[in-house]
């Protein structure tokens, strides 16, 4: 699933855990594309932190992919790379 929005900041984070909800009772593997995500902060990064560990309470698997260097930057620099598996 490709994540449409260009940035997942604290002004998109409600819209995009909608798009999250949705998603869960799609598939036992969820794969997210990043490729329009440019920019993310710490309330994008908390939302993907709690996805992460409600996919993990119901036994499912979740994968990023296409994350630019500038997303990828952001999440090293908060500490959670090693929650998020982003490297």
């Amino acid at each position: 699933m490709t994540l449409d929005f260009d940035a997942l900041t604290i002004y998109e984070v409600e819209a995009c855990h909608k798009v999250l909800l949705g998603v869960l009772n799609a598939d036992e593997h969820v794969t997210l594309d990043f490729t329009k995500i440019q920019k993310i902060d710490m309330a994008g990064i908390q939302l993907l932190i709690s996805f992460i560990q409600t996919l993990q309470n119901n036994t499912y698997q979740c994968e990023f992919i296409n994350i630019s260097d500038d997303v990828t930057h952001s999440i090293i620099t908060s500490g959670c790379d090693t929650i998020l598996g982003v490297s």
